[in-house]
């Protein structure tokens, strides 16, 4: 269960995803596992800054880790 505050992040495994992990790690530093991260609201809602910052209800099938 997610509480208000909780960070959220993301695997995302669309082209842009796996273009944002692989770009966003350093030289020496092993595979990126996230490629998005959000804050939780509440238990249900998600903040999240996409194209624009959005606040909407959580899709519970998407890959997180808290």
């Amino acid at each position: 269960m997610f509480k208000c505050g909780d960070v959220v992040c993301e695997l995302g495994q669309s082209f842009f995803g796996r273009a944002i992990r692989w770009f966003t790690r350093g030289w020496y530093e092993p595979r990126t596992w996230a490629s998005h991260a959000a804050r939780m609201i509440d238990a249900t809602h998600i903040a999240e800054a996409l194209r624009r910052f959005t606040v909407g209800v959580f899709d519970g099938n998407r890959k997180v880790k808290v």
